[in-house]
C-alpha cells in the first residue's frame, strides 16, 4: 500500500520571503519590547527621548502577544522568540497589565484613594449652572475613604472655599492643603489626626509633593500626596497626535513626531528631577509604615514608577487585574494616578473608579492592612 503524502503546512505554503519577514517582525518587536521594558531603569534627564520611547511599550506588547500566539498555532518553536522577551519584561508587563485573583479585604484595614479632582470639574469658575461639583462632593461622602489625596485641588482659597472645606469636613475631620503655585492647591482629608506635614518640593507649574504624618491607632504613619509636572499637552497637541494616529499625512507626520517628542522629553527631563527628590525621601523614610499616592502624570512602564517601586509596592499591580486607566481625556488612555506602600503594609483590592468621570482622570482607591509584627 503506498505511504500517504503529507499535505503541505500553511506556514511551508508562504514563499520564504514572507516567512522571513515575519520572524524578523518578531525579533524586531521582541527586541523593542525589551528594550522600552528596561529603558525605565535611565533619567530622562540625561536621554529626554525616553520620555517618549516609555509611551509605545502597550505596541511591542501586543505586537509580541500576536506574534505568540501566531507560532504557537503555526510554528511552535518560533514562540519562544516573544516568550523569552516576555520573561525578560515580566517586571514592566505586570506593572502594565497585572492579573490578580481577587481577594476579601479584612476588616482592620484603611482605605486610601488619590484623585485628581480637575479643579472639582469646575472649569466654568463655579457658575451655578455647572453641577459637577456638587456630583464630586457627593461621590466623595459615598466613597467611605479614610484618607484622601486630592490633586488639582484649584480654587480652594478662590471662591467659596469655606463651604468646600465645611463640606468635605462632614466627612473627614482633618482637612490641609498647600498652595503649590497659581491658582492651584494639593489637599488632603483624613478621619486620622494630622500630626504634622513636610513639604517635600514645590515646582513653579502648579506641581509638587506633601508628607502628612497621621496618628493612626498607636501608629505614626507618612502618606505623601504628590502631583509631577505634566507633560503640558495642549488641545492641539491632542489634536495633532490623533490625526497621526488615524489619519497620518506624508510630510507632516515626522515633524509633528519630532516636536512632540521634544516637548515630551523636556517635561520628562524636569519630572525626573522631581521624582529623584521623592524617591529619596521614600528611601529615608520608608523604615515606617509609608504610603505614597499621586498623579505620577507618567504610565506604570517610565521612569517615575521604576523609581519610586524599588522602595514600595504598587497596590495596583500587587491585587487588581487589567491595565487600569485612570485618565481618560482626549482620546488617551493611560494610567497615571498610583497608590505605592511601603512593606509595612498588606494591599487589597485596589480599584480605578470608571463610574465618576467629572475630572479628566478617574479615582484610584485601595484597601490597606497595617501588619502587625
Amino acid at each position: 500500500m503506498p505511504a500517504r503524502k503529507n499535505k503541505p503546512s500553511l506556514w511551508r505554503g508562504l514563499s520564504r520571503g514572507v516567512r522571513l519577514l515575519l520572524i524578523g517582525a518578531n525579533v524586531v518587536a521582541a527586541l523593542l519590547l525589551v528594550a522600552c521594558a528596561w529603558s525605565t531603569h535611565v533619567s530622562p534627564v540625561h536621554w529626554p527621548w525616553l520620555s517618549s520611547f516609555a509611551l509605545t511599550f502597550p505596541a511591542y506588547l501586543a505586537a509580541n502577544m500576536f506574534f505568540l500566539a501566531l507560532w504557537l498555532v503555526f510554528r511552535w518553536r518560533h514562540a519562544l522568540i516573544s516568550l523569552a522577551a516576555l520573561v525578560l519584561s515580566w517586571g514592566s508587563v505586570r506593572a502594565y497589565f497585572p492579573i490578580n485573583v481577587p481577594n476579601p479585604h479584612p476588616k482592620d484595614c484603611i482605605k486610601v484613594m488619590t484623585y485628581n479632582v480637575w479643579g472639582f470639574a469646575e472649569n466654568d469658575h463655579f457658575k451655578k449652572k455647572n453641577k459637577k461639583f456638587e456630583q464630586v462632593l457627593d461621590y466623595l461622602s459615598k466613597s467611605d475613604a479614610d484618607v484622601v489625596c486630592f490633586q488639582e485641588y484649584v480654587y480652594w482659597a478662590n471662591r467659596d472655599g469655606h463651604k468646600v472645606e465645611e463640606a468635605l469636613r462632614s466627612n473627614w475631620r482633618y482637612i490641609d492643603s498647600v498652595h503649590v503655585g497659581n491658582e492651584n492647591f494639593m489637599g488632603i482629608c483624613s478621619r486620622y489626626p494630622i500630626v504634622d506635614r513636610e513639604i517635600i518640593m514645590k515646582y513653579y507649574h502648579t506641581h509638587g509633593a506633601v508628607a502628612y504624618r497621621l496618628k493612626v491607632g498607636k501608629d505614626t504613619v507618612t502618606v505623601i500626596n504628590s502631583h509631577f509636572v505634566s507633560n503640558h499637552i495642549s488641545g492641539d497637541d491632542k489634536v495633532m497626535y490623533k490625526e497621526m494616529v488615524t489619519r497620518p499625512r506624508k510630510g507632516t507626520w515626522l515633524s509633528n513626531l519630532r516636536y512632540l517628542g521634544r516637548k515630551l522629553g523636556r517635561s520628562g527631563a524636569l519630572r525626573a528631577v522631581q521624582v529623584d527628590s521623592v524617591a529619596a525621601y521614600v528611601a529615608r523614610h520608608c523604615d515606617k509604615p509609608l504610603v505614597l499616592c499621586g498623579d505620577f502624570n507618567e504610565p506604570p512602564v517610565a521612569y517615575a514608577h521604576y523609581r519610586l517601586t524599588r522602595h514600595l509596592r504598587d497596590a495596583y499591580a500587587a491585587t487588581a487585574t487589567g491595565p487600569g486607566v485612570t485618565y481618560h481625556e482626549s482620546d488617551l488612555y493611560f494610567r497615571l494616578d498610583n497608590i505605592l506602600c511601603s512593606k509595612h503594609w498588606k494591599p487589597y483590592g485596589a480599584y480605578v473608579d470608571t463610574g465618576i468621570a467629572t475630572s479628566d482622570h478617574y479615582p484610584v482607591a485601595v484597601y490597606l492592612q497595617l501588619k502587625t509584627n
